[in-house]
């Protein structure tokens, strides 16, 4: 092989840097610059065809994808790690402004933890689990995602400043709006056309935001229900382990749970009520077209 094909395998390595603070969604993909030199002018150095040398491109921009994408998850749990310290009491200072802050927002700032997405989320065939029942608890990396401008509860939401690699449960509660965050594994993403993680090269990250309206069909709101339920399995068992220490991540996924059952029951409620209507308008047409006649008759047999 020329050199000019060895340096196309080199290409794109450059210029990779990421900066101080990443924005883990609105990343570049690694493309090849060719710079001044063609395509044909490769195929024609390397006495091969133009298809070969694209295919070989193709092969290697992917091959860079994977190792960027893995680089980007790897400094988000690094980040999960890093600002994984021990519970302080300076998070209550945000509070302090001029004009009271809206009681959707106070709830949804209390809640700052990521944790495992549960297996129930995993792309079919992940042969990896870390579906630790909730245990592992990280704080939340700088993100400007906010359950408060969404319009959809309960609802999953990508979050894109994190690349896709965390997705968030948003409902509301009596409490008010309610926030859980959850990583999913290694190498997927949040798929939010299928309200699940999924293998990193399906997922277009960048336009999640424009379908957030999948959280609308009702058969993707039982998958959030049955996924709510799956998560309140623990919560019982998290507070005795726990010794009396109070564990808020399991009182709120009840709430969760709750809030989309109520939401099931009010639309399933809704839909037989219209069904009922339908019945009563169809209906009454073909009595009164039988009942008017015979009425008439008996007046005038009187």
């Amino acid at each position: 092989m020329p050199q000019s094909i060895a340096r196309i395998a080199n290409v794109g390595k450059e210029h990779r840097t990421v900066s101080s603070h990443p924005n883990y969604l609105q990343f570049e993909e690694p493309k090849f610059d060719l710079k001044d030199v063609t395509v044909e002018e490769l195929a024609a150095a390397a006495n091969v065809t133009v298809d070969t040398i694209k295919h070989a491109i193709y092969v290697r921009e992917q091959q860079l994808k994977a190792e960027h994408r893995a680089q980007l998850a790897a400094k988000l749990r690094e980040e999960f790690m890093r600002t994984s310290t021990v519970r302080t009491t300076t998070t209550t200072t945000t509070t302090t402004t001029t004009t009271p802050r809206p009681q959707k927002s106070l709830a949804e700032h209390k809640v700052s933890k990521v944790m495992n997405a549960p297996k129930e989320y995993y792309p079919v065939g992940y042969d990896k689990n870390f579906d630790d029942n909730f245990k592992s608890k990280v704080d939340l990396p700088p993100t400007s995602f906010s359950c408060a401008k969404q319009k959809h509860f309960p609802g999953l939401y990508a979050d894109t400043d994190l690349g896709c690699m965390v997705f968030h449960v948003c409902a509301l509660t009596d409490d008010g709006m309610v926030r859980k965050s959850f990583l999913c594994p290694e190498n997927t993403l949040f798929d939010q056309t299928i309200l699940k993680c999924n293998w990193w090269f399906y997922v277009d990250c960048s336009s999640s935001t424009s379908v957030y309206d999948s959280n609308i069909p009702i058969s993707k709101s039982y998958q959030l229900m049955k996924s709510l339920t799956y998560f309140s399995k623990y919560a019982g068992g998290q507070r005795h382990e726990q010794g009396g220490d109070k564990d808020e991540n399991a009182l709120d996924i009840d709430s969760l749970r709750e809030s989309m059952e109520g939401v099931a029951r009010r639309q399933e409620q809704a839909k037989k009520a219209e069904l009922r209507v339908e019945e009563q308008r169809s209906m009454p047409k073909e009595d009164h077209e039988h009942v008017v006649p015979a009425e008439a008759e008996q007046q005038l047999s009187n």
